[in-house]
């Protein structure tokens, strides 16, 4: 059978979830031993299948490795389930349709209706804010995080707790009358599960700039270190530690390399 997996166009909440979903099911289906009978194919909305060129390699490298199709510019628009037809935009003018058995969809996503249609709103709906301070770009006592922001990097869990750390210290900054004191680099982080016991972690910051929490392994490798962590103990940490206030984002974890680099920083410190 055929199985497709899409990701939109359109920003959404982890852009490196619709691969999870691909990486999954496909080690699932080697693991019951029914893989050489199915077709797997990966369409992107975008021009790639991940957002961030660092990682992007790797897991083109991976796809590849796996037997999964890599297309790309193929914007799920319609799907006939009757007749299990999905249609894709391919470019202004064209479509392309798709036969498949099984068809996982991410839907487009955007701003609350309510957002986009208030003065806060930038052009495309968000909550615009300076990149930096998340204070708001004409009203200076309202500031913005997380999906609702016009905050341009992805949309995850992870960028928020950095965003909110941000946004708290520069608040009560404003009330007080001070200059800023901190700036948001544009951290995010997205575990990308890619079987049942290992995952890549991709970590990165403003124009895919790579911000790793350990930098002395390589994150890009799949790793039964991150598959753990992105199972056993993020859920923990997200509970626990951000709905409470308590992790305030990777600036609590220490530079491991810099014990090893005479007490230097690495360059790719967040």
């Amino acid at each position: 059978g055929t199985f497709i997996f899409t990701s939109p166009a359109s920003p959404i909440k982890c852009g490196g979830a619709p691969l999870k979903a691909a990486f999954l099911i496909d080690d699932l289906s080697r693991r019951l031993g029914n893989r050489d009978s199915q077709n797997f194919k990966f369409c992107a909305g975008g021009v790639a299948c991940f957002g961030v060129p660092y990682y992007r390699g790797p897991l083109e490298e991976l796809l590849e490795e796996r037997g999964i199709a890599n297309i790309v510019s193929h914007n799920l628009v319609e799907v006939r389930g009757e007749e299990q037809v999905a249609v894709f935009q391919t470019g202004p003018e064209s479509q392309t349709e798709m036969k498949f058995d099984f068809l996982h969809v991410v839907p487009p996503q955007g701003p609350f209706e309510f957002l986009a249609k208030s003065p806060l709103a930038d052009a495309n709906g968000f909550c615009a804010v300076d990149k930096g301070t998340t204070q708001h770009v004409k009203y200076p006592n309202v500031f913005g995080i997380g999906d609702a922001s016009s905050l341009p990097t992805s949309k995850t869990a992870a960028a928020t707790v950095s965003q909110a750390t941000v946004a708290s210290s520069n608040m009560l900054d404003f009330m007080a009358g001070r200059a800023f004191s901190k700036s948001y680099n544009g951290y995010a982080g997205c575990p990308i599960v890619v079987s049942n016991k290992a995952a890549i972690m991709a970590e990165f910051g403003y124009d895919g700039v790579p911000m790793e929490s350990l930098r002395f392994m390589d994150q890009r490798k799949p790793s039964r270190l991150w598959f753990h962590m992105k199972r056993d103990a993020f859920p923990t940490m997200y509970w626990w530690g951000i709905l409470t206030g308590l992790w305030r984002g990777p600036s609590m974890i220490p530079d491991i390399p810099a014990v090893y680099n005479g007490g230097k920083a690495s360059a790719l410190r967040a």
